[in-house]
């Protein structure tokens, strides 16, 4: 529960600091709290690693699904929202995180 606590509160962190400019490391921060979250989930198997996969992909995996997006055009969009592909990825993993936290502590009831 610490190391889960741990990984949401650093993501927000970096989110908020994007959000306030800063640019400053947000990929290196991604891989080291997707990694935690991957052990973790790993260790107690809240989603399987498809899953996990799916929902916290590796950047080099999020570059690939990009690079073949363009290629083939799919998942273009005309309009883009106000965040950056990485903020993308941190407020996933800050989500995941955050909903894991919820469910697990609901079962300790």
């Amino acid at each position: 529960m610490v190391e889960l606590r741990a990984i949401a509160a650093q993501a927000r962190a970096v989110i908020d600091d994007l959000a306030a400019g800063a640019t400053v490391g947000p990929e290196e921060c991604y891989r080291t709290l997707q990694s935690r979250a991957a052990s973790l989930n790993a260790r107690f198997q809240w989603a399987s690693s498809e899953e996990f996969e799916t929902l916290l992909p590796t950047l080099d995996a999020r570059s690939e699904m990009q690079a073949l997006n363009e290629q083939y055009g799919v998942g273009r969009s005309t309009e883009q929202g106000n965040s950056s592909p990485i903020e993308d990825l941190l407020t996933g993993l800050w989500g995941w995180a955050t909903g894991v936290l919820v469910a697990y502590e609901q079962g300790l009831d």
